[in-house]
């Protein structure tokens, strides 16, 4: 007998299925209250975009919409637990400019990254308790990293077989937004 089984969809912290549609913008959240936002641009980045991302204080940080595919745009996808994914974010800026970039992992030193581009390696995550969400990111070689906050506040991604997850969760904010970014 063949049995089939389908992978759970990642649900934000309201217990809803985090969707690809244009409408449904999240927060990345820790558990103290903070936020994935927009840092200083990266050492190395030379005029290619690169920008890390910082924790920052609450309603300082970036709003992303998850893409099944890089730089893809379809609706209606769910994020199924241990598939890959990609994140596409949108931060205000003091001027009230807008700031849209896709988050992936930088070569070395391995930390996270806004680019400009489409060429990303991805994001892997599974459900915790509570509707928060385990994430992990790919790097250039395709291997499973685990994500933490450093000291002064940048995330980094680090090879390891005891990797730790950035515990976080998707708050899903607002629904009036138009268009595709």
């Amino acid at each position: 007998m063949l049995t089939i089984t389908l992978k759970q969809n990642l649900v934000d912290s309201n217990g809803e299925v985090v969707w690809s549609n244009q409408d449904c913008w999240y927060k990345i959240v820790l558990a103290d209250g903070t936020e994935l936002g927009l840092g200083e641009p990266h050492p190395s980045s030379q005029g290619n975009g690169r920008t890390l991302v910082k924790i920052v204080p609450a309603a300082q940080g970036m709003v992303f919409r998850y893409q099944r595919t890089d730089g893809g745009n379809a609706a209606s996808q769910g994020w199924p637990q241990g598939d890959t994914g990609w994140l596409r974010g949108v931060q205000v800026k003091a001027d009230g400019s807008e700031v849209i970039k896709n988050m992936s992992l930088s070569w070395e030193p391995t930390k996270i990254c806004m680019y400009d581009d489409n060429s990303n390696y991805g994001f892997i995550a599974q459900q915790l308790p509570g509707n928060r969400v385990a994430l992990y990111a790919y790097n250039r070689h395709g291997t499973v990293c685990g994500l933490r906050v450093t000291p002064d506040n940048g995330v980094i991604g680090y090879e390891s077989g005891h990797a730790l997850c950035l515990d976080c969760a998707f708050v899903r904010v607002g629904s009036h937004f138009k268009g595709m970014f």
